[in-house]
C-alpha cells in the first residue's frame, strides 16, 4: 500500500450490526451507507430488488458510480444508540471496508461534524458549474488528502504546482482520481496548506492535513472522534507508593490490615478477633 493509500484507522470502529459485531468507517464523503455482499449476507439482512435509477449511486464528491446490487436495512449499535438504517449492498471488491457509515448514518446515531467546537453540515450534492460552486468545503473522514476542483482553482485563480503521481487511489471507495496538480489553501483564517487538483463533484474537499491544524470531531453522545487529537486521553496516575506494614494478600500492597489479621508498630503481627487484649491493635 502507498502513501496516499492509507486509511485513517480513527474513523474504523467495531459496532454492532444486526446484533453482530463488525468492523466499520464512518465516512464523511459518502452520502449514503454501503456494504459488501457477504457482510449482508452473514449479517441475514432482506434484500430488496432496486430497479431504474436506483441500480447505481453517483457519489457526489468523487463521481465514482458504485453499482447497486440490494436495497437493504441493518439495525447498527454504536456510542450507546440503537437505529435501523438504509443500506445499499455492492460487490465485496466495490469498497474497501466491510461497512462505509455514510453521513445517512451517522445522523442518524446523532453524530455530529465540528469545527473548532462549531457544527458544520457537509455539501454533498456540490455541482461542477464554475458559476454554482459551493464555497463550503467537504470533511472528508475518508481521504487522506484535500482536493480542489479545476473549476474550483480557476475562479480563485490559483498557481497549480506539478506533482510527480498523475492519479490518486482512494482504497476506500475503490476510486482513482486523475491529478492535474497542488495548490495551496487557505480556508478561513488558517494557515495554508496544499490540495491536489482533480476532477471532483464538488469545489473544496478537506481531508487529513487540514484536520492536523484544526480541531475537527466527530462527535457522538458517548464517543468522539478528534483530530489531532487521539479518541480517548487517559488522565495520569501515579504509581502507588508502598509503606510500612504487612503485604496485602489481594491487593499487594503494604500498610494497610489485611482481613482477619491485626498489627502493631514494631511488626509484632497477631490473629484479629474478639478475644484479643485491649490495645493489642
Amino acid at each position: 500500500m502507498t502513501k496516499n493509500e492509507k486509511m485513517d484507522s480513527k474513523a474504523a470502529k467495531t459496532l454492532l450490526a444486526n446484533g453482530k459485531h463488525i468492523r466499520a468507517y464512518f465516512i464523511t464523503n459518502l452520502a449514503v451507507t454501503l456494504v459488501r455482499q457477504t457482510i449482508a449476507t452473514a449479517l441475514g439482512c432482506v434484500l430488496r430488488a432496486v430497479s431504474g435509477p436506483d441500480t447505481s449511486f453517483v457519489d457526489p464528491v468523487t463521481s465514482r458510480d458504485f453499482p447497486i446490487l440490494w436495497e437493504t436495512r441493518i439495525n447498527i449499535s454504536y456510542s450507546n444508540r440503537s437505529e435501523t438504517v438504509v443500506a445499499y449492498v455492492v460487490k465485496d471488491e466495490e469498497i474497501g471496508f466491510p461497512l462505509l457509515a455514510g453521513m445517512d448514518t451517522i445522523l442518524a446515531l446523532q453524530g455530529a461534524l465540528l469545527v473548532k467546537g462549531n457544527e458544520k453540515i457537509n455539501p454533498l450534492f456540490g455541482t461542477t458549474e464554475p458559476s454554482d460552486l459551493d464555497p463550503r468545503p467537504v470533511l472528508a473522514t475518508g481521504l487522506c488528502s484535500s482536493f480542489v476542483s479545476r473549476e474550483w482553482a480557476a475562479e480563485q485563480e490559483a498557481v497549480a504546482t506539478p506533482v510527480d503521481q498523475e492519479n490518486f487511489y482512494d482504497p476506500l471507495t475503490n476510486t482513482t482520481l486523475q491529478l492535474y496538480g497542488m495548490v495551496d489553501v487557505q480556508a478561513n483564517d488558517d494557515p495554508t496548506f496544499p490540495a491536489f487538483v482533480a476532477d471532483i463533484g464538488t469545489g473544496l474537499v478537506l481531508r487529513i492535513n487540514y484536520f492536523e491544524r484544526t480541531d475537527v470531531q466527530l462527535k457522538f453522545p458517548e464517543t468522539t472522534i478528534s483530530w489531532p487529537q487521539t479518541e480517548i486521553v487517559r488522565p495520569y496516575r501515579p504509581p502507588a507508593r508502598s509503606i510500612a506494614g504487612p503485604t496485602c494478600p489481594k491487593c499487594g500492597l503494604n500498610g494497610h490490615p489485611t482481613p482477619g489479621v491485626a498489627f502493631k508498630e514494631g511488626g509484632y503481627v497477631m490473629p484479629r478477633g474478639a478475644d484479643l487484649p485491649r490495645g493489642a491493635y
